[in-house]
């Protein structure tokens, strides 16, 4: 019997999903190198679960799923079809959707693969830095990169893991340090009322980043795509007067809704007139718009006194303790960061909040401060957390 597992019992076979599409045949993309479709009965498939091989016997094979900082891990006796319910599962790119709502199909180098029987992940050659890109929903063209992280061999995971793992603990999401202790709370002000579209954007799963990257002309940027396929995106320029006025900025731009006649909606929230020469210089509605967010516009009390090491962290007070830096929250995974961040590509438009997409990931030589897998359920939680890390060091 093969070490692979091609196929789990739990799991809808991904062509059944195509009598719910209702999409002519002639839309999906040409495949090629399928395997033949597993025709074993429940009982053989169970049978095949219990057999799984040990754990020191496979190579482990860690994933992320595009920008998100979540990592992954499958096995060399997994499937493609593990791999991407675990990217799912971790990093839920679609919407709350899963791999068995709609038709897709994923890219390993030339060869394309879809429905039926998956190859091994051991039997794909695959090397660190890989790119695989997966396709789904065909209807919204929904696209994905699986990078490769790094290939183990799993006898190094049993060396360094503290608690006993076999072959039945993978697919799983990589477990991440607990986080030190976090005991801030405040009833001073509840953010999530004062600020209430920018807490219903975070709890959307967005990309959230908050704050200036260095010395750039990035103070803010979020992005979230709807289940229709927008990507809305709400950037920052200029640094506001106060932590107030940051907010509110941000609400304000979150608070702007997508007409959906476009598959992108860029929003630069501007918290004085010194950028509308740029920013305000090409406007289209649903697409590319600004708006100006000046200081008397904040009606929530002053926020450096209730928050006053995120205050210091993004450069509205001062703590000799507190190093200026960013907040991200992406998938369950919040950083708090230190350095330059990364450069966005040179091809996208400029003067729109592609300005901020990307920057605020860490570059290689920035300072991590704090990385957590906690899941935020509102923007208060979210400052309170952070708050609370500060205050460790």
């Amino acid at each position: 019997m093969s070490e692979c597992t091609t196929r789990r019992l739990s799991n809808v076979d991904v062509n059944a999903a195509s009598q719910k599409e209702g999409s002519p045949a002639s839309k999906r993309p040409k495949v090629v190198d399928n395997s033949r479709r597993s025709t074993r009965s429940p009982q053989t498939a169970a049978a095949a679960a219990a057999a799984l091989p040990s754990l020191a016997s496979q190579s482990v094979f860690t994933f992320s799923l595009g920008k998100s900082p979540k990592k992954f891990q499958v096995l060399s006796c997994h499937n493609l079809k593990d791999l991407v319910d675990i990217a799912f599962k971790a990093c839920d790119p679609a919407d709350g959707e899963t791999p068995n709502d709609h038709l897709w199909n994923i890219q390993v180098g030339s060869k394309t693969y879809e429905g039926g029987n998956f190859p091994c992940m051991g039997d794909l050659s695959l090397k660190p830095n890989m790119t695989l890109l997966l396709h789904y929903d065909y209807g919204r063209d929904l696209k994905f990169t699986l990078n490769v992280e790094s290939i183990d061999d799993a006898q190094t995971l049993l060396d360094d893991e503290t608690t006993a793992l076999s072959t039945s603990d993978f697919p799983r999401v990589r477990p991440m340090p607990p986080p030190p202790s976090m005991t801030f709370s405040t009833d001073k002000i509840d953010l999530s009322k004062s600020f209430s579209n920018l807490d219903r954007f975070l709890t959307r799963n967005a990309e959230f980043n908050l704050f200036q990257v260095g010395r750039r002309r990035v103070h803010g940027f979020i992005k979230r795509t709807s289940s229709f396929g927008v990507m809305k995106m709400v950037f920052l320029p200029e640094k506001p007067v106060s932590l107030s006025h940051f907010l509110t900025c941000m609400d304000v731009g979150a608070a702007i809704k997508s007409s959906g006649d476009y598959v992108l909606h860029s929003i630069s929230v501007l918290p004085s007139d010194n950028l509308v020469d740029k920013y305000g210089n090409y406007v289209k509605p649903g697409l590319y718009e600004y708006r100006i967010v000046r200081s008397s516009s904040s009606e929530v009390p002053k926020l450096e006194g209730i928050f006053p090491k995120i205050s210091s962290l993004a450069g509205f007070a001062k703590d000799e303790r507190i190093p200026r830096g960013w907040i991200t929250y992406e998938n369950g995974v919040l950083r708090v960061v230190q350095g330059q961040g990364s450069r966005p590509p040179s091809d996208r438009p400029k003067y729109s909040a592609f300005d901020g997409d990307g920057v605020h990931k860490p570059a290689a030589d920035d300072k991590i401060l704090f990385r957590i897998d906690k899941k935020m359920e509102s923007l208060q939680e979210l400052f309170c957390s952070v708050e609370g890390l500060l205050e460790t060091l």
